[in-house]
């Protein structure tokens, strides 16, 4: 493992380490959009997510009215 630290490396002519340099920033540039890519699906689920908890809880909340008041009218029945 220390030989490989220790070897030197070989100089490039000016064009190669432009063009290495150009691929290495087309990979990062590439893995970039993916993670932008990525972000934006995430925000297009957790939108998604949040606009069903909203509609469950709207539902869920009708629900438990619609329960009081049928219970409101058994306690009106009974005291009858």
């Amino acid at each position: 493992p220390s030989s490989c630290r220790n070897r030197r490396r070989e100089r490039l002519a000016p064009f190669e380490r432009r063009s290495q340099f150009a691929r290495i920033s087309e990979r990062l540039l590439a893995i970039e959009e993916q993670r932008v890519e990525i972000d934006r699906r995430n925000m297009q689920l957790l939108e998604a997510y949040t606009s069903r908890s909203q509609e469950r809880d709207s539902a869920l909340a009708q629900a438990l009215l619609a329960i009081g008041d049928g219970l409101k009218l058994l306690a009106d029945a009974v005291k009858k």
